[in-house]
């Protein structure tokens, strides 16, 4: 696209594309929900780049509309994503805290063909992102929903603010993320961070705020055949690996979906841990290749291959061959326990040719 065609079309040109015989062409929208017509939009809040505040709960509802028959997936960008925290619902005694429909602000994707998708965000977002299923074109309805729910009753002075940018991904691209993956990560050589969502809450309250199942998944760059995983260390973040437990416990856990051979009373054994909120590393073991272990369930406060491993020493490194390249999160269906000052994680990834 040209200059003139993207400013012709309401776009505004940030430098160039096409190896330069072209102009990126973005488009926004400050309107409180709408149709998104055209790729690469801006959703953002009313009033942007100031904050949003609202006097009534109010819903803002984004389709984003098939641009043509090639486009599989929608992916959100989350520039810039400032809304109220997870909370804990009534009845207090729950002792637990979520993103809620009610009571704080509340994000869900429902992708083309009213599928159901799982994901509920709030919170302190900025940097991450989220895929989303078109489907095929004989998908009914033709489009994917991006719904933000404000609350008032609680949040209604919040200073919340939002940048979102929409992208339509189209299935031949080397982008287009594996089905299944709410996020997925690629270049730079098979070097990068996972974060988790709300990790990096500027404030201390939102520590233990972790949001439920979702799955990660990085692209295999050329050549590499294996992915290694590790948090900071210990000493400069101490929530690098902070899946489950209280601050005390510095130990490792790894734990089984399911082993028939151990006794249903051995609560010391594997299977009994990382149950309700764990980190999945497909056959991640210290190196990645066989034999592999029926445990690849990762919690507790140390990313470590055996079971209360690591206690008062730093993570371990984790290494995995299983293809594609993936994590997957469980916080107890969005629930996570108020009392523990749990994160999540922060993890470096890292291919290799072997």
């Amino acid at each position: 696209m040209t200059s003139s065609e993207c400013d012709g079309q309401g776009g505004q040109v940030q430098g160039s594309c096409a190896q330069g015989f072209g102009a990126c062409c973005f488009f926004r929208t400050t309107a409180c929900g709408g149709t998104v017509v055209k790729n690469q939009t801006y959703l953002q809040n009313p009033g942007y780049p100031e904050s949003y505040t609202v006097s009534s709960t109010t819903t803002c509802e984004y389709k984003v509309e098939r641009l043509n028959s090639d486009v599989c997936q929608v992916r959100f960008d989350f520039d810039t994503f400032d809304l109220g925290p997870p909370i804990t619902p009534p009845p207090s005694s729950l002792n637990n805290i979520e993103c809620k429909s009610s009571g704080t602000d509340y994000v869900t994707f429902t992708p083309a063909g009213a599928k159901v998708n799982s994901l509920k965000l709030c919170g302190y977002n900025p940097g991450e992102h989220i895929y989303i299923d078109m489907g095929t074109p004989n998908a009914s309805p033709d489009y994917v929903v991006l719904s933000m729910k404000f609350d008032a009753t609680v949040y209604s002075s919040y200073q919340r603010k939002y940048n979102i940018m929409v992208s339509q991904i189209e299935c031949n691209t080397n982008y287009f993320a594996p089905i299944g993956c709410d996020q997925y990560f690629f270049g730079n050589n098979g070097i990068g961070t996972i974060i988790q969502f709300n990790y990096n809450n500027p404030s201390s309250s939102y520590l233990g705020r972790l949001t439920g199942h979702h799955r990660i998944c990085i692209r295999r760059e050329k050549t590499m055949r294996r992915i290694s995983y590790t948090p900071p260390d210990v000493d400069d973040d101490n929530y690098g690996f902070s899946v489950s437990g209280t601050d005390s416990a510095l130990t490792g856990r790894v734990g089984c979906k399911s082993d028939p051979s151990v006794s249903s009373t051995d609560s010391t054994a594997p299977t009994f841990d990382c149950r309700a909120f764990y980190l999945r590393i497909p056959q991640g073991t210290n190196t990645g290749t066989a034999p592999f272990s029926a445990c690849d369930r990762f919690c507790s406060r140390r990313l470590c291959t055996t079971n209360k491993g690591c206690k008062s020493a730093d993570h371990a490194v984790v290494f995995s061959e299983y293809f594609p390249f993936s994590l997957t999160f469980e916080s107890n269906a969005h629930i996570a326990k108020t009392g523990n000052q749990n994160k999540g994680y922060k993890l470096f990834y890292h291919q290799y040719r072997r």
